[in-house]
C-alpha cells in the first residue's frame, strides 16, 4: 500500500504495526518542513499512546507549539506533525481540530481504547479513502493503495458510474468501486474497538452559510469588510510559505492567482517563482495575461507551451494520475503544470476557491440570465423556441442522449432546454450548465442516475447565484478541481497550498453581502478591489477564460488514433460499460466536425482509458491476518 504512493511521499517511508491489536499504518514522507529523521511518520506520541499518520501541513503549528510547551510539552524537532501528535495527546482530536489551521488528512490510532479516527480538513484540500470489506478495515489518500490490496473488491459502484458521466467527476462519498468511500469534508470517522463505525461533522459549510445568512441580507461598511478581508487573505498566504524547501505559485493572470501571486509578493523577502502554461490556441491561451501580472509584480517567471504532442505523451498518464475517472479537460495543463514546477519547487500556492467563493464561473452569469429570460417569458413564446430548436435538428441530438447548440441560435436552444423547469424550480437551471447526459444510462446502460437534490441548499440564501456557489463548493470544489490539483500535484511529488481556502477565509468570505461580490455586472468584485492596489485593472481586467485544453481539436488531430482504439466495438465490448451504438454515433459526430461534442467524449474516453488500466489486486505477499491502513 505504501509502496503504491511513494509519488506523494518520495522523501521517506514508515511503518508502525502492532500485530496484537491488529493494526499497521503506513506512511510515505514528503519532507517539507523540518526535514530530519525528526519528522518521519507514524509518529507515536510522548506518552505512548497515540499514533498518527498524516498527510497535510498545519499553518499555526508554531503558536500551537508555543502553547504547548507552556503546558510541559517538549519537542524533539521542528516539524507539524509532531505539534499535531503533542495536540492530540493532550486535547483530543476534537479539540484539536478547533484549534488548527491548515490541509489535513490523518489517521489517530489510540493504543488505549483501541480505536481508530480518521479526519479530513474542512474543504476537502487533502483526499481520504477508506473501505471496511472481507473483514479488512483500510484506509488511504489515493484509491490504489486501497485497491493493492489482494482483500480489496474491484467491482465497480453502477451510481459512480452514472454520477461521473452527468458530472465528469464522482461526487463524494461514493467512488468508482463499491467497496470503497471517499470520507467527506470536514468529517470524522471513528472505528471502535468492536468494530462500529461512527462519521460525524466537525465543520459544514452549510452552518457557515446559515449562521451568516440574515448578517449577509444587512448593509455592511464595504470598506470595513474589505479590509477586513484583505487582512485575512494576506495573513493566510502569509503562513502558507513557511516552508524547507522552494516553494512558488501557479499564475494563470486571473483574479484569484494574480492575488495570491501580489500577496506573497508583498510577503516574502525574496523573489517569488511563478509558472503558467500555454497554448498556441488564442481562445485557450492564458500565458500572455500570467506573463503581464508576472512582469508587473516583478516574479521569477517560467512559462510552457503545451503543443499536440505533448497532449500525445501526457493523455495516456492521466488514468494512473487522477487514479478514478475524472474528464475535466483541464486536467491536461493542471499535470504539465505541475511537472514544469517540479524543477525547481516543492511546494505550490494555487488560486482554486476563488470563482466558488466569489461568483467567479461564467456559468453564474449564464444561468441568471437565462432565468431572467425563461421567467418573463409566457408558456407559448417557450413552446415555440422548442420548435424552433427541433427543427433545426435539436430533436436527433437528443435522441443519441446528448444535446449541443451546434448553429442552433444559442438563446433559443437555452429556453427550448430550460422551459420545462424554468416553472418548476429554478434551481434546475444551474443543473443543466453542469451536467452532461441528464440519464447517463442512454450510454452506460448498467448506470444509476444521481441527480443532485438541491433541497438543502435553497434555504441557504434567497438569491440564485449564491446557491450556486453553495452547492459548487459541496460538490465540484472538493470532487473536481481539488482532486485534480492534489493528484496533478502529488504524482509530481508537489505539496499545493490553496489560501483562499483557508476555513477563515470561507467563513469570513460568506458573511459578506452578495453585492460585494458580483457588482455593477462584474464577479469577484471583492478580490478586484484587494488587487488593484498591486496590480493595475488594465493589467487583470479581461474576460475571464477557464482553464482548458483544445481537446475538441486534439481528438480530431494527435489524439485520433487513441480516442479510435478506445472506442472501437472491440475495446468497448472488453469492458463492457458504454453502449457501443451510442458512443460510435458520438464519435462520428465529432469527427465529422459539424459540431464540438468533446466534453462528452472526453468523459467516455478517460473512462474507457481508466478501464483500461483498472489496477486489480497486486501479487500475493506475505501479509498478517490484521488490520491495515
Amino acid at each position: 500500500m505504501t509502496g503504491s504512493l511513494r509519488h506523494r511521499g518520495p522523501d521517506g517511508n514508515g511503518l508502525w504495526i502492532d500485530e496484537t491489536a491488529g493494526v499497521a499504518l503506513g506512511h510515505r514522507r514528503l519532507a517539507i518542513v523540518d526535514l530530519s529523521e525528526a519528522g518521519s511518520q507514524p509518529m507515536v506520541s510522548t506518552c505512548g499512546r497515540y499514533i498518527v499518520s498524516y498527510n497535510g501541513e498545519i499553518y499555526n503549528a508554531d503558536e500551537l507549539r508555543e502553547r504547548l510547551r507552556k503546558c510541559g510539552d517538549s519537542f524533539r524537532g521542528s516539524s507539524d506533525t509532531e505539534v499535531l501528535v503533542a495536540a492530540i495527546a493532550r486535547w483530543g482530536v476534537i479539540r484539536t481540530l478547533s484549534e488548527i489551521i491548515g490541509i489535513f488528512a490523518f489517521a489517530a490510532w489510540d493504543k488505549q481504547t483501541r480505536e481508530l479516527r480518521l479526519v479530513r480538513d474542512q474543504l476537502g484540500v487533502k483526499p481520504l479513502f477508506w473501505s471496511n470489506d472481507r473483514g479488512c478495515f483500510l484506509f488511504a489518500s489515493e484509491l490504489r493503495a486501497l485497491a493493492a490490496l489482494p482483500e480489496f473488491d474491484h467491482t465497480l459502484d453502477p451510481a459512480a458510474v452514472g454520477c461521473f458521466l452527468q458530472y465528469n467527476y464522482i461526487r463524494s462519498p461514493l467512488t468508482i468501486y463499491r467497496s470503497a468511500r471517499s470520507l467527506e469534508p470536514g468529517s470524522t470517522l471513528l472505528l471502535k474497538a468492536d468494530g462500529s463505525i461512527t462519521i460525524e461533522r466537525y465543520w459544514s459549510l452549510i452552518d457557515v452559510v446559515m449562521r451568516h445568512r440574515d448578517e449577509r441580507l444587512v448593509t455592511t461598511d464595504p470598506q470595513a469588510a474589505l479590509t477586513a478581508l484583505e487582512m485575512l487573505l494576506t495573513d493566510a498566504v502569509s503562513r502558507q510559505l513557511v516552508s524547507d524547501v522552494p516553494i512558488g505559485a501557479f499564475l494563470s493572470g486571473g483574479v484569484d492567482s494574480s492575488t495570491v501571486v501580489a500577496l506573497m509578493r508583498n510577503a516574502s523577502t525574496s523573489p517569488v517563482r511563478t509558472f503558467s502554461i500555454g497554448f498556441d490556441v488564442d481562445s485557450f491561451d492564458e500565458a500572455p495575461a500570467a506573463r503581464g501580472v508576472a512582469a508587473h509584480l516583478g516574479t521569477e517567471h517560467t512559462e510552457f507551451y503545451v503543443t499536440g504532442q505533448e497532449a500525445v505523451d501526457c493523455v495516456p498518464k492521466l488514468p494512473a494520475i487522477y487514479d478514478q475517472p475524472l474528464a475535466d479537460t483541464s486536467g491536461v495543463p493542471t499535470y504539465l503544470l505541475c511537472e514544469l514546477a517540479h524543477k525547481q519547487v516543492s511546494v505550490a500556492l494555487t488560486g482554486d476557491g476563488g470563482d466558488e467563493l466569489f461568483f467567479g464561473y461564467q456559468r453564474y452569469f449564464k444561468a441568471c440570465a437565462v432565468h431572467e429570460r425563461v421567467r418573463g417569458l409566457p408558456a407559448p413564446a417557450r413552446k415555440l423556441a422548442s420548435a424552433i430548436v427541433e427543427g433545426l435538428g435539436g430533436k436527433g441530438m437528443r435522441r443519441n442522449g446528448f444535446a449541443v447548440p451546434g448553429r442552433i441560435p444559442r438563446t433559443a436552444w437555452h429556453l427550448s432546454r430550460l422551459s420545462d423547469y424554468a416553472s418548476r424550480d429554478l434551481n434546475d437551471i444551474y443543473l443543466h450548465f453542469v451536467t452532461n447526459w441528464q440519464d447517463p444510462g442512454v450510454v452506460a446502460p448498467s448506470a444509476r442516475m444521481r441527480l443532485a437534490s438541491w433541497n438543502e441548499h435553497k434555504e441557504c440564501s434567497p438569491e440564485l447565484g449564491e446557491q450556486m456557489m453553495v452547492h459548487d463548493s459541496l460538490t465540484y470544489l472538493t470532487d473536481g478541481v481539488l482532486a485534480k490539483v492534489d493528484r496533478a500535484s502529488m504524482a509530481n511529488s508537489i505539496e499545493a497550498r490553496v489560501p483562499l481556502l483557508d476555513h477563515r477565509v470561507v467563513e469570513h468570505a460568506w458573511s459578506l453581502p452578495f453585492s460585494l461580490k458580483y457588482h455593477d455586472g462584474v464577479g469577484k468584485w471583492a478580490l478586484r478591489q484587494i488587487l488593484y492596489k498591486h496590480v493595475p485593472r488594465e493589467i487583470v481586467d479581461r474576460p475571464k477564460r477557464g482553464f482548458g485544453s483544445p481537446v475538441g481539436m486534439w481528438l480530431r488531430g494527435p489524439l485520433r488514433d487513441w480516442a479510435s482504439q478506445l472506442l472501437s466495438e472491440k475495446c468497448l465490448l472488453k469492458h463492457g460499460v458504454l453502449d457501443v451504438g451510442a458512443c460510435t454515433r458520438l464519435w462520428k459526430v465529432h469527427l465529422d466536425g459539424a459540431v464540438n461534442v468533446s466534453s462528452y467524449l472526453w468523459a467516455l474516453l478517460m473512462l474507457q482509458a481508466w478501464l483500461e488500466e483498472m489496477p486489480g489486486p497486486q501479487p500475493q505477499q506475505h501479509i498478517s491476518p490484521i488490520r491495515a491502513g
